[in-house]
């Protein structure tokens, strides 16, 4: 029991020092003019096509053997061993870890219902998912890491193995269509077809299954 109360004890005081330097920072930011020194000096957000990607080692059975030992440490408690996505953690998470049996990847710069090239998935797992709990990992594992696990997530999919799957980047999406009523139908029925609701929901408000 005393060891209880004095963990609390512990607890407490150190939410006390957590809010005093808040306070502290908040009080430092409102001297400067409201923008504080840490802010101004954040670095301007990677986009996705705009990561510098590093030359691909090649693969070889240690690499897939060291992307095998990187997932089980990094990835397996989200995903799953197995790469369905049934992770222990899984049923915590909002939105769910992606399945990587199915081989559907959003981020990717390939055309609709293609599979993403290598590329685009050292990308995703550099920079993570923003608003899901994939994390950028480009700052807690090197490159060699992030290619080894790039060889691994592909080992899930027989479709990574299939040579009839196109794996090219787009490199011109065309002129947009003008705005009609036959253009915004075409929309609606590519939205139902790439299941788009799932995520966006059926009136686009964010509150898919």
């Amino acid at each position: 029991m005393r060891l209880r109360a004095s963990t609390l004890v512990l607890g407490i005081a150190a939410g006390l020092v957590g809010c005093g330097q808040q306070q502290s920072a908040t009080n430092e930011s409102k001297q400067s003019g409201g923008t504080s020194v840490a802010n101004a000096a954040l670095p301007a957000k990677i986009t996705f096509s705009e990561l510098p990607v590093p030359p691909k080692p090649a693969v070889t059975p240690e690499l897939l053997a060291r992307g095998k030992t990187v997932y089980a440490q990094n990835c397996a408690a989200c995903h799953g061993m197995n790469g369905d996505g049934k992770g222990d953690a899984a049923a915590f998470l909002a939105p769910k870890p992606r399945n990587f049996v199915q081989a559907n990847f959003r981020l990717r710069s390939t055309a609709p219902n293609n599979l993403p090239t290598d590329v685009d998935l050292f990308r995703q797992i550099s920079l993570g998912s923003p608003g899901t709990p994939m994390p950028p990992w480009k700052h807690m594992l090197d490159e060699n890491d992030r290619w080894a696990l790039v060889e691994y997530v592909k080992s899930f999919s027989p479709r990574f193995s299939d040579t009839n799957e196109v794996r090219v980047a787009i490199a011109d999406f065309g002129t947009p269509p003008a705005r009609s009523l036959a253009t915004i139908a075409e929309g609606k029925a590519l939205y139902a077809k790439m299941n788009c609701f799932t995520c966006h929901g059926d009136k686009g408000r964010g509150d898919g299954e």
